[in-house]
């Protein structure tokens, strides 16, 4: 099929029914992912981004602990950083 200069929609939607039509026997339709795999990608997503601001807080806490010294030690108590 080869590569493409000035693409366009038009181009796009016409080379991607080329390549479905010559491809027609081998591809396999997709089915939607299940309820239960929605819920664990947006869990995931959820635990990645708490996970990343976590890491910013402990930044910011290793930051600011020279600069307080001593007074700010009993705030990390507890904490598993």
């Amino acid at each position: 099929m080869g590569i493409a200069r000035g693409k366009s929609d038009k181009v796009d939607a016409f080379m991607l029914a080329k390549y479905c039509y010559l491809y027609r026997e081998e591809l396999k339709p997709t089915q939607p992912p299940t309820k239960i795999l929605q819920q664990l990608r947006v869990l995931f997503s959820e635990r990645e981004r708490i996970v990343k601001a976590l890491q910013v807080e402990k930044g910011v806490l290793s930051e600011l602990t020279p600069v307080l010294g001593e007074r700010s030690s009993g705030c990390r108590e507890g904490w598993n950083g």
